[in-house]
């Protein structure tokens, strides 16, 4: 999430998301039309 914008009109929503859901923990990464490289 430091190097990508999910969509500059929304800056709360994130590219990547880590999280346990109660079955173990797993990574959920999403894409958007609008979605930027900041670079790094």
């Amino acid at each position: 999430n430091a190097h990508w914008i999910y969509d500059p009109e929304r800056l709360e929503k994130k590219c990547a998301k880590f999280h346990n859901t109660g079955q173990g923990v797993h990574i959920h990464l999403q894409v958007h039309r609008n979605t930027k490289y900041l670079g790094g």
